[in-house]
């Protein structure tokens, strides 16, 4: 690519195009079936996502307006590749990408959820959670940080996961009201 043609985005942009990489990757694989495909698919809609940042509006979400220009460009592949193989129908691919997008939203609601619910345990609590979950400490290794016995480090673990997760759940029954 030539330097004049490299045009300078935001680094909101960039911020926002790496965070997506997961979840585009995810959208585009789905819906290619194949995910050596799917990484070129995926190159593709960011140089895409590159050269369109200019018309991306900061005040909306991102990965909805990635994911359709990623859609176009999954459209496109299905295009060149269409005399290979056989593919999903068109009404097939279309509802998955519905489907997707739909997913993206209850995951994104469940995660606020996940974390409003965090942060209403102790700092105790948010230790245990963290030295298993987050720095994955084995249950022999919580005996010795927290000076308990593995039954009741198995168990404690055992009862913040049933209170967060009926935290989440009621939080989005509340956000859904």
């Amino acid at each position: 690519m030539a330097a004049e043609a490299c045009k300078p985005v935001s680094e909101a942009f960039i911020r926002n195009l790496t965070q997506a990489q997961l979840e585009l990757r995810v959208f585009v694989t789905s819906l290619v079936g194949n995910a050596h495909d799917a990484a070129d698919v995926l190159q593709e809609t960011n140089v895409d996502l590159w050269a369109k940042a200019e018309t991306y509006d900061a005040s909306r979400p991102f990965l909805p307006w990635a994911k359709t220009l990623a859609w176009y460009q999954v459209r496109k592949y299905r295009t060149l590749k269409s005399r290979e193989r056989v593919f999903f129908s068109e009404a097939v691919v279309n509802a998955m990408a519905e489907e997707l997008q739909t997913d993206q939203a209850d995951s994104d609601m469940m995660l606020d959820a996940l974390e409003s619910c965090l942060k209403k345990l102790t700092g105790h609590q948010r230790a245990y959670l963290t030295a298993k979950y987050g720095e994955r400490k084995t249950v022999r290794e919580l005996t010795e940080q927290f000076r308990h016995s593995s039954a009741s480090v198995v168990s404690m673990l055992y009862r913040l996961r049933n209170l967060l997760h009926g935290c989440v759940e009621k939080t989005m029954r509340m956000e859904q009201i």
